[in-house]
């Protein structure tokens, strides 16, 4: 089987995007309460949003920090700059209500899709349960 120029042409870019899509996927893992990666690349950016639609927070790591692949959202270091919906600074960091679900997403420059995790939060405010992993 010979293959065309033209097919060659566009075989390239498809498996270029085929292979290049995984680098955002990221779970909620309850033993240590953290956001983590699947494989291990820096959250750059990370949108926390109430399903109910009254809380928005946007996390995005520091410019010249390390950041993290793991990141528990009561327990930020200095790696993440957190602002709220209008955009201006918090530095009280992000407060999850009790009894909420929430909606996480990552997203980042280039051509990985974004991911979602939706996770829910017990009288304490604190995480206690996480939609299933979407590593593979």
């Amino acid at each position: 089987m010979q293959f065309r120029p033209r097919s060659v042409l566009l075989f390239i870019p498809l498996a270029w995007v085929v292979s290049s899509c995984g680098g955002n996927a990221m779970h909620y893992d309850t033993a240590t309460h953290a956001l983590m990666t699947c494989s291990g690349a820096t959250l750059t950016s990370v949108f926390v949003e109430g399903t109910d639609g009254k809380d928005f927070y946007h996390l995005e790591k520091r410019p010249g920090s390390a950041g993290s692949a793991r990141l528990r959202l009561d327990q930020l270091d200095g790696s993440y700059v957190v602002s709220g919906g209008d955009g201006r600074p918090r530095p009280t960091g992000v407060r999850l209500r009790p009894n909420t679900s929430y909606r996480i997403s990552t997203v980042s420059n280039g051509d990985a899709a974004s991911s979602d995790v939706l996770v829910k939060t017990a009288a304490d405010a604190l995480i206690n349960e996480g939609s299933p992993t979407a590593c593979r």
